[in-house]
C-alpha cells in the first residue's frame, strides 16, 4: 500500500512545472559540476549516481502523475518514498567520501 504526496518543497508559491524545471536543472548542474569538473571518483560517484537516479525518478513520477508515491510504512507512523531514500543515501555517500578526501 502507498500513499500519495502532492506537496512539495515551496508548493505554496511556485507552480508543479516550475519546481520541476529547476529541480532539473539544479540536478543536472551539480552531476555535471562533480561529474566533469570537479573530477570525483570511487564511492564519491556512487553517491552522484545514487542522488541523480533518485532525482530523475522523483521528478519523472512528478511530471507523469502529479504527486509521488510513498511506498515505505514505517509502521503506520509515517511514509517514506523509495526514491528519497535513494538521494538521501546518496548525499551520505557522497558526503563521507568528498570531506574525507579533500581533508587531506
Amino acid at each position: 500500500m502507498h500513499k500519495l504526496n502532492c506537496s512539495y518543497f515551496l508548493s505554496d508559491y511556485i507552480s508543479v512545472n516550475l519546481y520541476v524545471l529547476f529541480s532539473l536543472i539544479l540536478l543536472l548542474g551539480v552531476s555535471v559540476y562533480f561529474l566533469f569538473v570537479d573530477k570525483i571518483k570511487g564511492w564519491g560517484r556512487v553517491g552522484l549516481i545514487l542522488i541523480f537516479i533518485g532525482g530523475a525518478l522523483n521528478l519523472t513520477e512528478r511530471v507523469l502523475t502529479g504527486c509521488v508515491k510513498d511506498y515505505l510504512n514505517f509502521f503506520g507512523i509515517f511514509y517514506y518514498n523509495i526514491f528519497v531514500l535513494f538521494v538521501s543515501s546518496g548525499i551520505a555517500v557522497f558526503g563521507f567520501s568528498y570531506f574525507r578526501n579533500h581533508a587531506k
